[in-house]
């Protein structure tokens, strides 16, 4: 068990307590009009011969563009997943509020066959943070471990934990409506540890036999993972859509500020407005995160297996 679990409370409680708007229900559609009655003539009159080419391609192209864009792998091998039960915890939001995202969550995780922990689990490994000032909050995380080097198990409070200091003043003076940072650790293809990462920034050296077609026989696996929102960016987003939005970073190691074109994703909500934006999870981003899980993370090709397997989801 965890034993500086307290800190982490005690630093979160300072941030104010937000509300996102509830998400509301779209207008029932207009019935449709009946079709017209089929004359003679209409049967007797051949139709028209349509041929559609590229299509198929151009889905295929348009997915392989969006893997590519939001799929990061860790030290240039593999994308993470994870493979410990996930158990959220959110701060900052209203007990209501912070009680749908975390179902909204686990219903996305085992859609996507995510591991997940009950509903009392402890201790939490995705922490959820909405604050009005995400500075001060990850200034304050940064400021309580000057050191920054905890062993894996006391390093709960620790956000930062092994990082540089120039890479933890970028994040922090970033401005983001979501910042997110990973922690990740290394197992070969049989499932032992081989090597933890305190951070992001720290790749260690692994010493696997790798193939034309394998990486380095090595998997990546979160351990924990950290969600700080800023609140004021979140006034305008309803419930669904946030939930959402951190399940898809909090599930998935995804590129910054990706470029997305025009790929149907909740990725889309903060870069145009929440009314026209997706009102949650799409059929790219469900079928994304069921791709992620149920590929060969140890493939040199995992992308494109990825979007492979996207493609059957979305385009039957």
């Amino acid at each position: 068990m965890l034993t500086r679990l307290p800190l982490l409370v005690a630093v979160l409680l300072a941030t104010a307590t937000v509300a996102v708007r509830g998400a509301s229900q779209a207008p029932a559609a207009a019935p449709a009009a009946a079709p017209a009655a089929t004359t003679a003539t209409d049967k007797a009159r051949p139709l028209d011969e349509v041929t559609v080419t590229g299509s198929r391609a151009s889905l295929a192209a348009r997915v392989s563009k969006f893997v590519d864009q939001i799929a990061a792998l860790e030290n240039a091998e593999g994308a993470p997943v994870w493979k410990v039960p996930v158990c959220p915890l959110v701060f900052g939001l209203t007990i209501e509020h912070a009680a749908q995202i975390e179902g909204r969550l686990a219903n996305i995780a085992r859609a996507a066959r995510v591991p997940l922990d009950d509903d009392h689990c402890y201790p939490p490994n995705l922490f959820i943070v909405v604050t009005d000032d995400p500075k001060q909050l990850l200034q304050a995380w940064n400021n309580r471990s000057p050191t920054r080097m905890q062993v894996f198990g006391d390093a709960t409070d620790d956000l930062f934990a092994g990082a540089p200091q120039s890479v933890i003043d970028d994040f922090i003076a970033t401005p983001r409506p979501v910042r997110v940072w990973y922690y990740t650790r290394k197992q070969d293809a049989w499932g032992q540890p081989m090597s933890l990462s305190l951070s992001p920034y720290q790749p260690a050296e692994v010493h696997a036999e790798a193939s034309h077609i394998l990486t380095n026989n090595v998997e990546y696996e979160f351990f924990r993972v950290f969600v700080i929102a800023d609140a004021t960016r979140l006034r305008e987003l309803t419930i669904a859509q946030f939930a959402d939005y951190v399940s898809m970073v909090g599930l998935a190691k995804l590129e910054a500020g990706a470029r997305l074109g025009d790929a149907p994703t909740i990725l889309r909500v903060f870069g145009e407005s929440p009314q026209t934006a997706p009102a949650g999870l799409t059929d790219w981003d469900q079928a994304f995160l069921k791709s992620l899980y149920t590929t060969e993370q140890r493939s040199k090709l995992q992308r494109r297996q990825i979007a492979r397997a996207m493609l059957r989801e979305i385009g039957h």
